[in-house]
């Protein structure tokens, strides 16, 4: 149960220089069992990324290059819980590749992260 608000505001990046965000992880780590989110530090804001279902990552097409924040990626498999975070100060212009390899965490340092962020 998280209690997650969603506003449905969009992101406004202009007049910025935006980039592809694409976030890798390993093989088990499948849309079906995860979820990655990009956390804007400056613009106190949780975007969901986008899943691909085919190259088995998560994706937004449109991120300010000029942003600090992290990559948050949560998984279920079986009864144990992943997180993993990656942190950045920019990110590269058109394409920016992010790999993120979740360790296992307990539901409470889960939600403990969570409620911190």
């Amino acid at each position: 149960n998280l209690p997650w608000i969603c506003v449905g505001k969009l992101l406004d990046t202009t007049p910025q220089n935006e980039t592809y965000l694409r976030v890798n992880l390993p093989g088990n780590y499948t849309n079906t069992n995860s979820i990655a989110y990009l956390v804007l530090k400056n613009k106190n804001t949780a975007v969901r990324l986008l899943q691909n279902v085919d190259s088995h990552c998560f994706y937004h097409p449109a991120i300010p290059t000029t942003e600090e924040g992290m990559v948050v990626v949560l998984s279920r498999q079986v009864h144990d819980y992943y997180l993993g975070t990656v942190t950045f100060n920019s990110l590269e212009a058109n394409e920016t590749l992010i790999n993120v390899k979740p360790v296992k965490k307990s539901l409470t340092d889960v939600m403990r992260f969570l409620s911190a962020l």
